[in-house]
């Protein structure tokens, strides 16, 4: 990496680390990458050094570190695309790997590394892939072994990250009932041993002893020989550390302030997460949507001012009935301004009613729009399984004649809001007033705490289809494509 050197700070101190297990991370933008292909390539110098580099899916590490590698050490080493690593004029090799689940880790079992890194670790949906690369972990030729990874908050990884990690994560007094040990500045180093399936924090001058050969020794010294009489290994304890780092310790990015405007997009979750590194912060009623967000207008544009008009169904199929509280049947009519860009919600129909009728009540609906607005695409949101598939395929023959698609909805409803929430905040919404304005404002000011969020799922449904229509032209023709390869009409 000739001619690089790390930023002071965070980047720095994550380079001279002498903990064996390190975190680095907590907003985006702090530099991450860059230091974890310097940490990586450390010991190539040694012929038979062997490190990996690892994330969720292959694609991922084609978009950000592979690229990156070959700009740091394209002339230094030798890379092979088919096998997705480099090897170094001393023999040593640096590894890209990928595991879409968990069962794929076992391709590593009869590999050893003296480095492993993990990039974006919180996308790792449970610990056993990064507990099992501890395993492959052999020291040779006196290279420290060193595990080392990168993350931001958020993610389906999350939780155990933060639990791993919790005496610097943690604010104090912040779900306690999980976490109740010491809490520590970012930087300090803390040991842990690991006893069966227990984690202990302990000090460096800490005696472990052995319960079936009673041999003794400090936590900062190596165990002695496993015994005859020892039932298992003698525990072994490591050091620990999470090094914070966020956007403003990047001074490249921070100079250029393109970066900082364009996290200002975000909803407000992945706004505190990736601006400032909270792990702590949890959707809440008022997070995702605030009132003063939705602009009302008395009057909507005419027809032919609109584009990517969409009406947006998400059936509940539920009638009320007394003292129950049903999900509600909800169609959101969305489209946008084509000199403004603004994104309007024109009309939302909201019922409870028999699957017969909330049938009948789709099929009018949608040669009402056609009527008023001309050119509108319906909308169904596809339940999973196959009985979601009959279902729709069952309204396909109602609406003949129609527009019509589908969207299999991914993710849960927090993920599929956050992309409708960044737009609210952005102030580019617009309502018309009418009668459902207020019950449409509250539900989604309470999300996700509100006793109801049937008009927030439509409304995430709709513009993620308005989103996807470049045109009114273009939208007809992509929406049938669309629904094709998604098993629509």
């Amino acid at each position: 990496m000739t001619g690089w050197r790390p930023t002071p700070g965070p980047q720095e101190t994550f380079l001279r680390s002498p903990a064996f297990e390190v975190l680095f991370g907590g907003a985006a933008g702090g530099g991450k990458s860059d230091a974890l292909l310097a940490e990586a390539v450390r010991h190539v110098g040694q012929p038979r050094y062997r490190a990996i580099i690892l994330r969720r899916a292959y694609p991922e590490l084609e978009r950000t570190l592979i690229p990156r590698s070959h700009q740091l050490l394209s002339g230094w080493a030798r890379y092979n695309g088919t096998k997705h690593a480099w090897t170094f004029p001393s023999g040593a090799v640096l590894e890209f790997g990928y595991l879409d689940r968990d069962e794929d880790v076992h391709q590593y079992q009869g590999a050893e590394y003296q480095f492993v890194g993990w990039d974006e670790l919180t996308t790792q949906p449970t610990d056993y892939p990064y507990r099992y690369l501890i395993s492959r972990m052999r020291s040779t030729e006196g290279i420290p072994l060193r595990l080392r990874a990168t993350s931001n908050p958020g993610g389906a990884g999350e939780a155990w990250v933060l639990k791993r990690f919790a005496p610097w994560l943690y604010r104090p007094g912040f779900y306690t009932d999980e976490y109740e040990g010491p809490y520590v500045d970012s930087d300090r180093v803390l040991r842990f041993v690991t006893v069966g399936e227990d984690e202990h924090q302990v000090d460096d001058d800490t005696i472990i002893e052995c319960v079936d050969c009673g041999a003794e020794w400090r936590a900062d010294a190596r165990p002695p020989p496993k015994q005859s009489s020892c039932a298992t290994d003698h525990p072994v304890s490591r050091t620990r550390q999470f090094i914070r780092s966020l956007l403003d310790d990047n001074p490249y990015l921070v100079a250029d302030g393109e970066y900082a405007a364009g996290l200002q997009a975000l909803d407000p979750l992945t706004y505190a997460q990736l601006r400032h590194g909270d792990w702590m912060i949890r959707p809440a009623a008022g997070l995702f949507f605030q009132k003063d967000w939705f602009i009302l207008e008395p009057t909507a544009p005419q027809p032919t001012e609109l584009e990517a008009l969409v009406r947006y169904w998400d059936r509940a199929g539920t009638e009320a009935r007394k003292g129950t509280d049903p999900d509600w049947t909800v169609g959101v009519l969305m489209g946008r301004h084509k000199k403004t860009r603004l994104v309007w919600v024109l009309d939302v129909v909201r019922v409870r009613a028999k699957p017969h009728d909330v049938q009948q009540l789709v099929k009018d609906t949608a040669e009402a729009d056609k009527d008023t607005w001309q050119h509108v695409r319906t909308v169904l949101e596809q339940d999973p399984g196959q009985a979601g598939k009959f279902e729709v395929d069952d309204y396909a023959r109602e609406l003949h004649g129609y527009d019509v698609g589908t969207r299999r909805p991914t993710g849960d409803k927090v993920t599929r809001a956050r992309p409708w929430s960044a737009h609210c905040k952005l102030g580019t919404v617009r309502l018309v007033k009418a009668k459902w304005n207020h019950a449409f404002i509250d539900e989604h000011v309470a999300f996700p705490d509100g006793a109801n969020d049937d008009q927030v799922d439509g409304s995430s449904g709709a513009y993620a289809e308005v989103s996807a229509m470049r045109s009114l032209g273009r939208s007809r023709t992509r929406g049938r494509r669309a629904s094709a390869a998604r098993g629509g009409f």
